[in-house]
């Protein structure tokens, strides 16, 4: 066994001489940063797979990691006029911008004396463009009365040590650096970033961040300063604060304008407005629109040298595949684009509608058998499959279709005749699952209901899929189920199915509708029953006592109805029992959830409590 840390180097020579010369039984790849922005694979060494992964945000909730508060500052410099060359800024006159220029040194002395709290206490790192850029932050800060330092790749170890000392001990506040302490260096104190220079890569800008933010004694969090200016539209200033979100919120736009973020536990985010709308400038810049992904995608064979696929136009593009979704499927674009026949430009075979709720489906199960059928369809008969396997089979009908099909088919290929007569397609739904297998935030796992399923814990579903995956709809039936206002009881199964928006809003909802429903913990859920329900009424006795019937209360969750344009899939907190009630017409009942929901969609569903 052989355990590599910091294995995003593994294209590295240093790191193929290692590579090349074992062959091991178990290898071990640890990074933080697991994306190269050079595009070369590191995955290839694990069959293109992430066995483990844990972003920042849920690093943050698990107290792994320090929490941060994030201010965007507003700078005297812009950049939309600096060369940008091979991906980035020209150093050099990113250096010649920032060095001695004594507008800026002061705004960022000030900033720092405004943004933290005790300067006493400060122990700071500025990451600046250049030696010459770094010399003089140093200088400036001394200047100011702020003790600093500065570090660069040519500084004796000696000196290296004997500063970072002094920055711990507190005798300076700041060690100004370029080319240091990106990452491999462990200062758990630092409890203060500065971001001087813009980092075109996202990689780098993480592992600036995460300098600061190991735990430390007495560190409460990590205050982050970052001086914003005009860009080059090539900058995607987006990605670095979109790295902080939690997911599943708002886009990143609404929450940027609306200075409302969705974050890790103990996070702030504050950009000023001047910094707010030059922010949101770039991003608007940066969206990926019709016109720009047909250019991509007809460029692609020239740049990459090998036929296009949805799998390496993501990879190769950064893209995600929604990206692409809001646009159109990836048959129906590069169709449009002369590379493949024109009938693949009829959405009617593959609608994005049915893309944009695949891009959600992280039920592992449903992922491997799906693209199982998929790739050998002679295999699988829906005869001989298990009703768990038919729920899965249901589940990926009705992502494409909205009506069950006519009659019943013992052939695979007659159930989905638009994938399998078209290999273009297939490829892509095929390339679209693997995405989603390959980017788990976590692992749902099988739960028993009592019957038969498909559904797996803390697993996200469309209502259809969801019903699909519970048996309610299958290949060739599907009941009008009712349920307008997010409540269906299944007789057969003898279920209870909620399905609660968390963020309600009254374009979406009646005033009869408004609930109230919150996390009030990890594990107890508030949640109001439909308006007509009474603690006598049968359906009230049956909340009640539905444990002494010996019938299920599933509990499926959303924070929002709609995101921009698109409707929001729940994610599945598993069964609850009933603890308590107040009132009547409609009943507040408090469940307590058999399995505690992820800390990070607590957070959301908490915040929604109205006092």
């Amino acid at each position: 066994m052989i355990v590599v840390d910091e294995f995003h180097h593994a294209a590295a020579p240093s790191y193929q001489k290692l590579l090349t010369h074992y062959t091991p039984k178990v290898l071990l790849g640890l990074t933080a940063t697991p994306e190269r922005m050079d595009n070369l694979d590191i995955l290839g060494y694990f069959n293109g797979r992430v066995s483990a992964e844990i972003r920042l945000p849920e690093a943050i909730n698990r107290k792994l990691l320090a929490p941060f508060h994030y201010f965007g500052v507003t700078d005297v410099v812009d950049l939309d006029g600096v060369p940008w060359r091979r991906g980035g800024y020209d150093p050099a006159e990113l250096s010649r911008l920032y060095t001695g220029n004594r507008e800026r040194a002061d705004l960022i002395s000030r900033a720092v004396r405004d943004y933290t709290t005790d300067l006493a206490e400060v122990i700071g790192l500025g990451f600046c463009a250049s030696v010459e850029h770094a010399e003089y932050m140093a200088a400036s800060f001394r200047e100011a009365g702020i003790p600093a330092a500065c570090l660069h790749a040519g500084s004796p170890r000696e000196l290296r040590s004997s500063i970072q000392k002094d920055l711990v001990a507190r005798k300076i506040h700041f060690i100004f650096v370029v080319d240091l302490y990106n990452e491999g260096v462990d200062i758990p104190e630092v409890n203060t970033i500065l971001f001087l220079r813009p980092t075109e890569s996202l990689t780098v800008f993480v592992q600036q961040l995460g300098r600061g933010l190991r735990l430390s004694d007495g560190k409460e969090c990590l205050t982050v300063l970052d001086f914003v200016g005009n860009h080059n539209r090539n900058f995607r200033f987006g990605e670095r604060i979109a790295a902080l979100l939690s997911s599943g919120g708002r886009t990143l736009v609404d929450q940027i304008a609306q200075d409302a973020y969705s974050l890790p536990r103990g996070c702030h985010i504050h950009l000023e407005k001047v910094a707010r709308d030059k922010v949101l400038a770039n991003i608007k810049a940066n969206r990926t629109d019709k016109t720009t992904l047909i250019r991509s995608i007809r460029s692609f064979e020239a740049d990459i040298g090998e036929p296009i696929s949805f799998r390496k136009f993501l990879q190769r593009y950064s893209l995600e595949p929604l990206d692409v979704y809001r646009k159109g499927t990836f048959c129906s674009l590069v169709a449009e684009a002369g590379i493949y026949p024109e009938v693949y430009a009829d959405e009617r075979l593959f609608p994005k509608a049915a893309g944009i709720r695949l891009t959600t489906l992280n039920s592992p199960e449903a992922l491997r058998l799906i693209r199982a059928v998929l790739s050998g369809p002679s295999h699988y008969s829906p005869a001989v499959l298990s009703d768990r396997e038919k729920g899965v089979l249901a589940l990926f009908y009705y992502s494409l279709n909205d009506q069950p099909q006519r009659g019943e088919s013992a052939d695979i290929r007659d159930i989905f005749p638009e994938i399998f007569g078209h290999d273009e397609i297939r490829h892509e739904v095929c390339d679209l699952l693997e995405y989603n297998e390959a980017h788990l935030e976590f692992l749902p796992g099988p739960l028993d209901l009592g019957f038969e399923n498909a559904l797996e814990l803390h697993a996200i579903y469309t209502r259809a899929q969801a019903f699909a995956a519970l048996g309610h709809y299958t290949l060739t039936r599907k009941p009008a189920e009712g349920g307008r206002e997010g409540v269906v009881y299944l007789k057969d199964k003898k279920a209870d199915v909620f399905f609660v928006t968390l963020n309600k809003t009254e374009e979406h909802y009646s005033p009869t509708t408004m609930y109230r429903d919150y996390a009030i913990s990890e594990t107890l859920f508030h949640w109001q029953s439909q308006s007509t329900t009474s603690a006598s009424s049968p359906t009230g006795r049956r909340y009640i006592e539905h444990e002494q019937q010996g019938s299920r209360i599933l509990l499926f969750v959303r924070e929002y109805n709609n995101v921009d344009g698109i409707t929001q899939p729940y994610l599945f907190l598993g069964t609850a029992r009933y603890v308590s009630h107040e009132g009547s017409r409609p009943m507040s009942i408090t469940w307590e959830l058999d399995h505690p929901m992820p800390a990070g969609f607590f957070l959301k569903a908490n915040k929604m409590v109205v006092g």
